[in-house]
């Protein structure tokens, strides 16, 4: 994937379970990772069928390695 074709700008952030002060569970944030990335919306091609992870998924957003970070299903991205 080339950068002429990377033109949107996201944010990757982990998050995270904890608890607050009353021990009730609350989602948290890491700090934010700013990257470019390739945006296309869904449709109906063998492509998106083989790369969605999610069958829910509106969107597709493809990036380059970040090298010294593991990108798992607990990072979300921030569009």
């Amino acid at each position: 994937m080339s950068f002429g074709k990377m033109t949107e700008f996201i944010s990757l952030q982990k998050k995270t379970v904890g608890k607050d002060a009353d021990g009730f569970p609350e989602e948290r944030y890491g700090e934010p990772i700013r990257i470019r990335a390739y945006k296309e919306d869904k449709n109906g091609s063998r492509k998106w069928a083989n790369f969605a992870e999610v069958s829910a998924a509106s969107s597709m957003f493809q990036f380059r390695y970040i090298p010294g970070v593991e990108i798992t299903k607990d990072y979300v991205i921030r569009y």
